[in-house]
């Protein structure tokens, strides 16, 4: 990112907050007070007026005899959406999306992205930001943190027509923030597992029991795998700095509460996961030598689709191929891994919240149906998995009866993705120079865990309240 959009971007997020001060939205909820031992975890209570015993305020339906507009913008252009618009609007003559993106390409420059946060985060200043936005490139945390985005919590508690129960209720209930609210709703996700050979893993005569297994028990498990075996080490990661930032994504609310702009890294949890990535490969249950890739007992993995998924079985060449939830960090709920995919959200400020509500339903329900599925290579709605669970086994049927995979293949998947409960975050740009840039100091021994735990944690403290 180059050094004078980011100041840019800097400035404009301090008058953002500013503004807050001097009578933006209510804050969800006072400062915590609390430390990183007790700080609650996404997915579980926090302080929240949804706690409260109180009925949920009735939320307003749009008026079927109003003509209104919801503008709808994000970065990349996701044809999930242009398909959406267009059922809406012939579902709905009186209401327009007003659909705005920045590029259907890869910009390497980066250059797009920084306008693109620059130019929305001014709009939010001026009370004129979109209606609803996807916020997967924009800095969630200063939004949040802000409370410039509406409450989806208490949108869908005070909509009787919405029922849950019709979509992955273990993904939307863990996307809460430490105040028990969501912000941001996605559309589709994908998940992250370990791959291995259940075969091979009887051979050696490790039981594994995965279902909330620490790195540590890992390590124990990774110690008794025979090293004359089939495979020298249990799993293989580029570096020291890629494994700390995977397990920092993994566990990003135990290190940052976006709600209210704090930070936790110089918790024991964020030291002890440092020290923890120099014993694990000490005891050889990991190897930073990549080369080793595809010779380990257990393959990391992301799985987008039904289709992602029986390509990577088949990569593996794995005799009796098995999922894996991935190792927790300290603290951690079990469950597997999820990335939230199109999160979209709602301006505070919006006009048009009671429309922008039922457009985000229609989003979410599927209605745009599947006319682009598997036609583009590149991340979207349409080849990753459905937050719908009605859309989800539809194309879970499709797939089945195309001959594509057996139902006994595909339960596998199913029964994994199911048990998620774990959200994998998108780092703000602002954190993740810092893991890549203070933490090679650590592992090369130049500096203690607690020093580089230090730095990150004054330099993350400013940014969160800039």
């Amino acid at each position: 990112m180059k050094k004078g959009s980011l100041i840019i971007v800097w400035i404009v997020l301090a008058l953002l907050a500013a503004a807050c001060s001097k009578g933006g939205s209510t804050p969800n909820s006072s400062p915590s007070t609390g430390s990183a031992a007790n700080f609650p975890q996404s997915g579980t209570s926090g302080p929240s007026k949804n706690d409260s015993t109180a009925a949920p305020s009735p939320m307003s339906a749009p008026d079927p005899d109003k003509k209104s507009t919801i503008v709808f913008s994000m970065y990349s252009y996701d044809p999930y959406y242009e398909d959406a618009k267009k059922a809406y609007e012939k579902a709905h003559p009186n209401i327009t999306i007003d659909l705005n993106y920045v590029t259907k390409e890869f910009d390497p420059s980066g250059l797009l992205v920084e306008k693109f946060r620059t130019k929305t985060a001014a709009e939010f200043l001026s009370g004129k930001g979109a209606d609803m936005i996807v916020m997967d490139d924009l800095p969630a945390d200063s939004f949040i943190g802000k409370h410039l985005l509406a409450n989806l919590s208490e949108m869908m508690d005070g909509d009787t027509s919405f029922q849950k129960e019709k979509y992955f209720e273990n993904i939307i209930d863990n996307m809460k923030e430490s105040d028990g609210s969501i912000y941001a709703m996605p559309l589709s996700f994908y998940v992250s597992a370990l791959l291995a050979d259940q075969n091979d893993l009887e051979r050696s005569g490790v039981k594994i029991e995965d279902g909330n297994w620490t790195w540590d028990q890992f390590a124990a498990a990774a110690k008794r795998l025979p090293m004359t075996g089939r495979y020298k080490y249990a799993y293989a990661e580029k570096q020291e700095s890629n494994f700390l930032y995977a397990l920092v994504t993994s566990a990003y609310s135990q290190f940052v509460d976006r709600v209210n702009r704090k930070a936790y890294f110089d918790s024991d949890r964020f030291t002890g996961m440092l020290n923890l990535i120099k014993q694990l490969e000490k005891d050889k249950a990991i190897t930073f030598d990549f080369s080793n890739y595809g010779h380990v007992y257990f393959m990391q993995t992301d799985i987008y689709s039904f289709r992602d998924f029986m390509d990577r079985v088949a990569e593996s060449k794995f005799e009796n191929p098995a999922l894996y939830e991935a190792p927790k960090a300290e603290g951690q709920q079990g469950g597997g891994y999820f990335s939230p995919i199109a999160n979209i959200t709602i301006n505070a400020n919006s006009s048009v919240k009671p429309e922008a509500w039922d457009f985000l339903k229609f989003l979410m329900s599927g209605g745009a149906g599947n006319s682009n599925q598997g036609q583009d290579g590149s991340l979207s709605v349409y080849n990753t998995f459905p937050i719908s669970k009605t859309v989800f086994a539809a194309q879970q049927a499709e797939y089945v009866q195309e001959g594509k995979a057996d139902q006994e293949e595909l339960r596998i998947l199913t029964d994994f993705i199911s048990k998620v409960s774990n959200r994998k975050s998108t780092l703000p740009y602002e954190i993740e120079i810092l893991i890549w840039n203070e933490s090679p100091a650590f592992f090369s021994g130049q500096k203690s865990a607690r020093a580089v735990a230090g730095i990150i944690q004054n330099k993350a403290t400013t940014y969160l309240n800039e």
